[in-house]
């Protein structure tokens, strides 16, 4: 019920970003404004996550349960230690938005003209402001699920989008951009206040318990040891999630903005089922020996590899139909429509392993072998950086799209090496081939379609996901995922009509 209940604040939330994003492009279509709106948050988010990131996801989760374990009093110690870091990190960062703003968003996203930059920087102050808040809503976001209190952390993406939703038209109606950056800041102080609030009975039963035993004493330097390989892989991550976007401001104007337009659709995947997966999986997989966590991960993550990697091909066939019903209206024209298209279908390749990818770094964090993830990060770096300066150049925003894809599907390959996992990923790739043939095959077939853009959509996408299912039940290996999903989606469709009862009576 952990990952259901997620999964489930995830949907809400991907729902309203969705709403975010057909807002945004409805006001500011694909214009430097959007692009001034992307860098900021870039700008605001990214050195946040090098200092928090993983620190908070794979060092402070896994200790904090063994603690509660152990010895609650040490646990609250390393709350104390961990709350202290983030107050000094965060209000560092929200100073350095408002004195080097221009500077910072010049690393984001060199291609911006001046005025871009100077229009993000404006943004981008604001949005310091709200640092701090999102920061310390993070950390009691994850104290919560340590008490299996999982609804604060699956309600922030709602927080998030619902303020930027409403904050959006009134920026436009205003006339001035950078209500964009104070809506960053408010959801994330009503957020906070939430959690405060919410998990108010947990931090209460928790300082009684401390009271009753002293702390081992030894919990920063528990916390530094294993925190000082993620600072490894949170500069590497940092600059797989800006280089694309680097390499898009290149392009021309409206390109980083359709850029993240596409991620909308095609991080859905990560953002619903292995942000819900991986998380818990934090917890669950601490507990485990390196031979029973590779057997469990072996299950968990390939039958949700095999299915999404047929949706992600209905996004690759369908990328125009989807991204016109989605924003084809008000500043949102034409050309916004082909730059988004040929994103959608360069991202929409790679989606699935970065879904997977989320979860395999998840389990080997919680396994505490955060070291054994720098070496895959390192190539996927490399990969990176060639793949886009060879694409990029003779394929616009679609090589941006495709740059990031094959890093995602060879460092999917490295961390299934990592968890001993390559020989069932390599067992996988024959089915894989055969659904993308018979699934490239039918789209083609019904792309040809002359019709409404709704009609074409209905007819193309059950035709692709039919392709696809019949082409990985050929293989013994991807018919066994294919089962072992539709007995999940099963129970959890049980599930949630049990709790609907519930609450029915």
């Amino acid at each position: 019920m952990s990952v259901l209940a997620i999964l489930l604040g995830g949907a809400l939330g991907k729902l309203l970003g969705l709403g975010r994003e057909v807002t945004l492009a409805f006001f500011f279509g694909a214009t430097s404004t959007a692009d001034a709106f992307r860098a900021g948050l870039a700008a605001a988010l990214f050195p946040t996550h090098f200092f928090m990131g993983d620190v908070l996801d794979g060092a402070f989760v896994p200790l904090y349960s063994r603690y509660l374990r152990t010895n609650p009093a040490s646990g609250r110690q390393l709350l104390r230690l961990t709350s202290t870091y983030l107050l000094a990190v965060s209000t560092g960062l929200a100073g350095l938005a408002w004195i080097a703003g221009p500077q910072l968003v010049r690393i984001f996203a060199p291609g911006l003209s001046s005025d871009t930059v100077a229009m993000s920087a404006r943004m981008l102050r604001w949005m310091g402001l709200g640092i701090p808040f999102y920061c310390f809503a993070a950390l009691y976001s994850l104290y919560g699920i340590c008490h299996d209190r999982y609804r604060p952390l699956a309600l922030r993406t709602t927080f998030q989008n619902g303020a930027l939703m409403l904050t959006i038209p009134i920026a436009a109606w205003l006339h001035n951009p950078e209500w964009l950056g104070l809506g960053f800041s408010v959801a994330f102080a009503v957020y906070l206040t939430y959690t405060w609030v919410s998990l108010r009975d947990v931090r209460r039963a928790d300082a009684a318990a401390a009271v009753r035993q002293a702390p081992d004493g030894h919990e920063l330097r528990t916390l530094f040891h294993t925190a000082t390989p993620l600072v490894v892989t949170l500069v590497l991550g940092q600059l797989l999630a800006t280089i694309d976007r680097a390499a898009a401001s290149f392009v021309g104007v409206g390109a980083v903005a359709s850029l993240e337009y596409a991620r909308a659709f095609v991080e859905t995947p990560q953002v619903l089922v292995g942000y819900a997966v991986g998380t818990v999986a934090l917890s669950r997989f601490t507990a485990l020996d390196k031979q029973e966590a590779q057997s469990q991960a072996a299950v968990l993550i390939f039958p949700l590899l095999t299915g999404v990697l047929g949706l992600m091909l209905v996004l690759v066939a369908a990328a125009p139909e989807i991204v016109t019903i989605t924003y084809r209206r008000g500043r949102f024209d034409a050309s916004a429509v082909a730059l988004v298209s040929q994103a959608l279908r360069g991202l929409a390749v790679g989606a699935a392993f970065m879904m997977a990818v989320y979860i395999m770094m998840r389990i080997i964090s919680a396994q505490m072998r955060n070291r054994e993830n720098i070496i895959p990060m390192l190539g996927a770096v490399v990969v990176e950086v060639l793949a886009l300066l060879l694409l990029v150049p003779r394929f616009g925003l679609l090589g941006a799209g495709l740059g990031l894809s094959v890093m995602q599907i060879i460092l999917c390959a490295a961390l299934a090496a990592r968890l001993g996992l390559l020989d069932e990923f390599v067992r996988r790739l024959p089915g894989w081939v055969l659904g993308g043939l018979l699934a490239g095959g039918a789209g083609a077939l019904s792309m040809r379609l002359d019709a409404p853009v709704l009609v074409r959509l209905c007819v193309i996408a059950p035709c692709v996901l039919a392709g696809w299912v019949a082409g990985s039940a050929l293989s013994a290996v991807t018919r066994g995922d294919l089962r072992v999903l539709r007995g999940r989606v099963g129970q959890a469709a049980r599930r949630l009509r049990l709790r609907a009862a519930e609450a029915a009576r």
